[in-house]
């Protein structure tokens, strides 16, 4: 699974979605500038259109550290 983010309006809201279409995933629902996909190509097509990927915020949480 990729999260990806919308760089530029419209960016949809849980009423009125934006919609993507993809042949291989169907249509992908965008809420508030964020989305996510299943595969790689349709990941490379959507960061060609306006998307960047969306990071990975860190738990806060420090593993093995003392």
């Amino acid at each position: 699974m990729f999260k990806l983010k919308k760089l530029h309006p419209p960016f949809g809201s849980e009423d009125n979605p934006l919609l993507e279409a993809s042949y291989a995933e169907g249509e992908i629902r965008v809420v508030g500038g964020l989305c996510e996909v299943r595969l790689p190509e349709t990941r490379e097509r959507l960061l060609k259109t306006g998307y960047t990927d969306q990071e990975e915020r860190p738990s806060g949480k420090a593993k093995g550290r003392r």
